[in-house]
């Protein structure tokens, strides 16, 4: 119930009465490792918006090093993490987050979730209002958090080629024949504004 609550405070922008639950989640003698675990990763994203980096970086820790590697919620949602950073802190907080958070991914050996961070970020990026240079900033704090993890290397493709189309300003998908035949489709579908389909120009 506070997990839930927490969450409904946490959308209404409550952000203080959203830690408060998870906290007390944390806290709870009796609450299942589940749970506990879920409230660990879940306070990084209420932290995003007003604390410092750091702050928000040792949180992560924090959920990595008190929560149960055994459960599914182990972890978290980092791409969520991803799109809270996109919308609430300013281009500079970018390169030193995104490094922190992929060297906790990879010293806890969870790499694999931040596959879909990448991906989700082709979209917020395309439909949101970026500039060239901060879609830029963003791959190049990707790809220098990334260039290491083997996991990383097509969506980190993926996201060089959507950099590339976004900043093209025109719409151009001749860039997408340079990935995968598997993937195209996928990345076509994550650029709306930049690709739009023959149906939405109808």
């Amino acid at each position: 119930a506070l997990l839930s609550r927490g969450t409904t405070y946490f959308h209404l922008k409550e952000l203080d009465a959203a830690r408060s639950d998870w906290d007390e989640v944390v806290a709870m003698k009796g609450a299942t490792p589940a749970a506990r675990t879920t409230a660990l990763f879940f306070l990084p994203e209420a932290m995003i918006p007003v604390e410092p980096i750091d702050t928000v970086l040792n949180a992560v820790r924090r959920a990595f090093e008190e929560g149960d590697p055994s459960e599914d919620e182990y972890g978290g949602i980092p791409w969520r993490l991803s799109e809270l950073l996109l919308e609430f802190r300013r281009p500079a907080d970018w390169q030193p987050f995104v490094a922190g958070l992929a060297a906790l991914y990879v010293e806890h050996d969870r790499v694999d979730k931040l596959v879909p961070v990448v991906a989700n970020s082709i979209l917020t990026l395309d439909t949101g209002d970026f500039s060239a240079g901060q879609r830029s900033l963003w791959y190049e704090a990707w790809q220098q958090a990334g260039k290491e993890c083997d996991a990383l290397e097509i969506p980190l493709r993926c996201l060089d080629v959507a950099v590339e189309i976004m900043n093209a300003g025109k719409r151009d998908d001749r860039p997408l024949f340079r990935l995968p035949s598997e993937v195209r489709s996928i990345v076509r579908e994550l650029l709306p504004r930049s690709l739009p389909s023959v149906r939405q120009e109808t």
